[in-house]
């Protein structure tokens, strides 16, 4: 940032580095840059006595200083807000596409979560994508869960068999 320090101007301040830090990707988004001042030395002194003792700055060029400060004030819309609206039906929201076709979405994958088009959405239940299809295809059958626990079983009787067959008591 090439300002001096006479152009910075106090944005607000924090109770700790962690919301400044929150606070500064917030305003990098928006493309305005930004010093954080105490935000290494109340680290360093930790929650108990940094906050207490120094202030967690955020400092932005007097000419952001407006828009900086409606991007903190803006409202932001709960995830309950927004189901609210859309069940008011004040606003239509289009289906997100199918990542593999680009098409319009039907559903989604109960395996990974993806959204399913027409085209990629295969009969059956569970909705499953290309790629869980595979992997259910190539899971292993119960004869290998038996090998699996057997295996398991005789490694915990090789470290801790011995001493259960002899009767000692831990």
């Amino acid at each position: 940032m090439h300002t001096s320090e006479s152009d910075l101007c106090l944005l607000t301040t924090c109770a700790d580095p962690a919301e400044a830090s929150t606070l500064r990707a917030l305003l990098d988004s928006d493309g305005i840059d930004c010093v954080v001042q105490g935000e290494h030395h109340s680290g360093m002194l930790g929650p108990a006595l940094g906050g207490a003792i120094i202030e967690v700055r955020v400092l932005v060029a007097r000419k952001n200083l407006e828009r900086a400060l409606a991007l903190l004030n803006a409202q932001v819309e709960t995830p309950e807000q927004r189901a609210a609206a859309l069940a008011a039906g004040v606003e239509e929201e289009a289906p997100p596409p199918c990542p593999v076709h680009g098409e319009v979405s039907t559903g989604v994958c109960s395996g990974c979560d993806s959204f399913l088009c027409a085209r990629c959405d295969a009969p059956g239940e569970p909705p499953l994508c290309e790629d869980c299809q595979e992997h259910k295809n190539d899971a292993p059958g119960p004869r290998w869960d038996f090998r699996r626990k057997r295996v398991g079983w005789v490694t915990l009787g090789l470290m801790f068999g011995p001493g259960l067959l002899t009767g000692a008591v831990w």
